[in-house]
């Protein structure tokens, strides 16, 4: 029930009151309509009913809740809505419905947009994140004891990661490292000697094989050599491979540290006219200092954009 008793409102001291001694009561499922001329009180009146404005004299009940007492402030507005004749005086925007939603615009519209911009990212990058989930599949081939091994644990800063051996052909299985839970090292086993039998070669030789024509996800090779000698013949032989299977690869010159900086160059050339790149393309690269980690890890992250 809604019960107005003789209100009394003036809008300034000394002024002639808009509401003089008032009184009526809207019972529970009553529709009232007020009539009057313009600027007769109407919305004056109205505006006593959920507390906007309070009486001079007289008091105005909200089922019971006198509307001048503070306390009741919140329970009254929950009872008594107000829409407001001219749009720009809506509470916050220019229609009821969006009102009665009530809501910060400036912040609901940053909100919205933040939000669209998140959700575009995240169906643009969907792939990538597979990828970065899975690891983006990196293949490390080489000779055996060239420093494959050596490599990953380098890269990870892992000292027994992956098993080394001064024995060449101790990969004897295809091992996988994730590597900042964004790329998967594939270590193959070595190629070319081995102080295994001629049975165990063809086997490693099939699964390398296998692995190089079946694997789908397989983005990029590294391939290595040391840069103290000329290619071998099965350096050779592993490079005209991935160039006719169309895979892409880097090769890497490894044990830097075992000569100057100053021979490096020159230990290239041979490389370079055997595996057909240029020295720029090389990364010479140690696993007992950085040399060439940074390039390294640079080109992995170059890859990660490239599969986006």
């Amino acid at each position: 029930m809604l019960s107005v008793q003789n209100v009394t409102f003036r809008y300034d001291e000394g002024a002639k009151p808009a509401l003089d001694g008032i009184t009526l009561d809207v019972q529970k499922g009553e529709y009232v309509a007020i009539l009057g001329a313009n600027g007769c009180g109407k919305s004056t009146l109205a505006k006593h009913f959920n507390a906007i404005l309070l009486p001079e004299s007289g008091r105005v009940l909200v089922e019971g809740m006198p509307t001048s007492d503070e306390k009741n402030l919140l329970a009254l507005r929950q009872k008594v809505g107000m829409v407001f004749q001219n749009p720009d005086n809506q509470i916050v925007a220019t229609v009821v419905e969006e009102d009665v939603a009530f809501a910060d615009r400036s912040t609901l519209v940053e909100t919205l947009a933040t939000i669209q911009h998140q959700l575009r990212l995240l169906t643009q990058s969907f792939a990538t994140g597979q990828e970065l989930q899975q690891g983006i599949p990196t293949a490390i081939i080489g000779a055996p004891n060239v420093g494959k091994s050596s490599l990953i644990n380098r890269l990870c800063r892992r000292n027994k990661l992956a098993r080394t051996s001064s024995t060449p052909g101790k990969t004897r299985l295809i091992n996988v490292f994730l590597l900042n839970g964004a790329f998967h090292l594939i270590d193959l086993p070595g190629y070319g000697f081995a102080k295994v039998d001629k049975q165990e070669k063809l086997r490693w030789g099939e699964m390398m094989q296998r692995y190089f024509t079946e694997s789908k996800e397989l983005c990029h090779v590294l391939h290595l050599v040391d840069i103290r000698h000329a290619p071998t013949a099965d350096d050779v032989t592993m490079n005209q491979f991935l160039r006719q299977m169309g895979i892409p690869f880097t090769v890497i010159a490894t044990k830097a540290d075992k000569i100057t900086r100053g021979a490096r160059q020159k230990q290239l050339a041979p490389i370079c006219r055997a595996l057909l790149v240029q020295p720029w393309e090389i990364i010479c690269f140690s696993s007992e200092d950085d040399t060439g980690r940074e390039d390294l890890l640079a080109l992995l992250e170059k890859l990660t954009v490239e599969q986006a």
